[in-house]
């Protein structure tokens, strides 16, 4: 029985075990022209697995999940919650600033996204800033000397989002509150509590091995497709194979994220994704580095592997695919991309279970 090699797991195994998998992932967009890996590329076990615990896991739950629905040439049916583990919301501006909130889908919104308020008490810091503390219910603080004095002469001392009026009334007075000189906002609409009539707000996105993981997978895809399933099955990919299929990020795995797009692209246009191969010099070394951009706002980039510098005379121009996700089409050029690779990676590195910057390992150079 002949048999074929499958491009993640190297196993052997015969035809009727593989099966057609998409080089950008479909759930992040379909094309007029996809690109699809073909039937002796990727086999059926790898393709379920990736499916499963990579593209399901993120779908409603991170940015590229948020910029997902958001651009979706038709919404959801369905309210689907998004982010709740991998973004954080926050309020910007006026009476929202910092109020925490939620992002939802929604067919009815005209860009297929709501965004709720956690249900939070607010109390006066800055009258004339209009700028409130905010607190669960659980966690109202004692009234002391110094909150008494905000409170005095403060017009709006209190505002509340998604508690009834009499449950946030017993926790303040609980905690010491005099409620009969102040006017309690909580049963106002929101127009009478503020004249603003935009949210503005800051969404902290972390960035954890399985998005990354995403983002390889569809560098690495691109990669059998535009220069063949043999190039890929070389052994100078292994590492990156294996942090594609286990998540074991080796110390040769070079790597940086970019909160926003790329540039000097010919075809870019708004929103797209953008899937291919550069330049960059790490410690005055050249390296074929594959990139990924979703929605031209967050940018994953890997050295894939070093290129000896005595064989390049000139840089040679590399393949670059542009999926237009308004129009649904993908166009593929050469162009000669390059990359400033980070001097100081502490920028660019994975975010811990806090939120907070940590270096990529392997990242040190």
């Amino acid at each position: 029985m002949e048999t074929y090699r499958c491009i993640y797991c190297l196993n052997q195994k015969p035809r009727s075990e593989f099966n057609r998998e998409h080089v950008i992932s479909r759930f992040m967009g379909t094309y007029e022209n996809a690109y699809v890996l073909g039937n002796r590329q990727v086999c059926k076990a790898c393709n379920s697995f990736f499916c499963d615990n990579i593209e399901n896991a993120v779908s409603f739950d991170s940015l590229e999940g948020l910029l997902r629905i958001e651009h979706r040439p038709t919404p959801i049916h369905t309210d689907r919650a998004i982010g709740r583990t991998r973004l954080k919301i926050k309020g910007q501006n006026d009476i929202f600033d910092g109020l925490t909130m939620f992002a939802s889908s929604d067919p009815e919104s005209q860009n297929n996204l709501k965004i709720e308020i956690a249900p939070a008490v607010g109390i006066i810091l800055d009258d004339e800033a209009r700028k409130y503390e905010y607190f669960s219910i659980d966690s109202i603080p004692e009234c002391d000397d110094a909150i008494r004095e905000r409170l005095q002469n403060c017009k709006q001392p209190f505002v509340t989002f998604g508690y009834e009026e009499p449950i946030v009334t017993a926790a303040l007075t609980q905690k010491g509150y005099d409620l009969s000189k102040a006017t309690y906002t909580g049963n106002l609409t929101l127009s009478q509590v503020t004249a603003e009539t935009s949210l503005e707000t800051l969404i902290n996105c972390k960035v954890d091995s399985i998005l990354s993981r995403l983002a390889a997978k569809n560098i690495f895809n691109y990669l059998c497709y535009a220069y063949g399933k043999d190039s890929v099955l070389q052994s100078r990919f292994d590492n990156f194979r294996n942090f594609i299929r286990t998540g074991n990020h080796s110390e040769l795995i070079k790597m940086f994220i970019n909160n926003g797009g790329l540039r000097n692209i010919p075809g870019l246009v708004e929103n797209c994704h953008v899937v291919g191969t550069g330049w960059s010099i790490i410690k005055e070394q050249i390296y074929l580095c594959g990139f990924v951009s979703w929605f031209n706002s967050i940018t994953y980039t890997f050295a894939l592997f070093p290129v000896p510098t005595a064989k390049i005379n000139c840089l040679p121009l590399l393949k670059v695919i542009i999926c237009d996700n308004g129009q649904r089409t993908i166009v593929e050029n050469e162009y000669l991309t390059v990359f400033d690779w980070p001097g100081d990676n502490k920028k660019f590195g994975f975010l811990d279970e806090n939120f907070q910057p940590i270096p990529c390992e392997g990242c040190d150079d």
